[in-house]
């Protein structure tokens, strides 16, 4: 899937993941977030909608219920979420309060700090993304080169010349 994703091939990525995937691991909030991009990705706006919407109703079925802050990262995943539906203030506080939820957390600190910054891209606020980018590939389980190579939700920032410098140092660093 991760493959089909970083080839930009989304319609065999939104095959992989609703015909090859377990149904447990399809039905996870997770899966759900990464199809709803692929479906974005690919031209499908009904359908990733719909797909936003089922994943935000698994991992917070009520308004006013709490996002379980635990090893499957629900909190970022909710902000990608709420950036997918278009939903920018949503996307930026569930971002910040992620950070907030995984303040004592090495492992997922960094990716909170993570989701921030592809939520930021996702909304259209470029100059804060990529202000968050130097920390991101220095910190531990933070950005990756590769990954802001690779992955198609850092394509808002692919073409201003800040980013393009940021993954070309950090190539010739590693």
């Amino acid at each position: 899937m991760n493959q089909f994703i970083y080839q930009r091939r989304f319609d065999e990525a939104i095959t992989q993941i609703q015909q090859h995937t377990p149904a447990a691991l399809a039905d996870d909030p997770r899966t759900l977030t990464l199809l709803g991009y692929c479906q974005k990705f690919a031209g499908h706006s009904d359908e990733a909608r719909a797909t936003f919407t089922r994943a935000a109703a698994a991992m917070k079925p009520k308004p006013d219920s709490v996002v379980v802050v635990d090893a499957r990262d629900l909190p970022c995943y909710l902000a990608w979420v709420y950036a997918g539906l278009g939903e920018k203030e949503k996307a930026l506080e569930q971002a910040r309060h992620a950070i907030t939820d995984y303040d004592n957390d090495a492992l997922v600190k960094p990716f909170a700090e993570t989701s921030l910054a592809l939520v930021e891209a996702q909304t259209g606020d470029i100059d804060s993304a990529i202000a968050a980018l130097p920390h991101l590939l220095e910190v531990p389980n933070g950005a990756s080169c590769s990954d802001l190579q690779l992955n198609p939700l850092w394509d808002p920032l692919r073409k201003d010349p800040r980013f393009q410098k940021l993954c070309s140092g950090a190539l010739s660093e590693n």
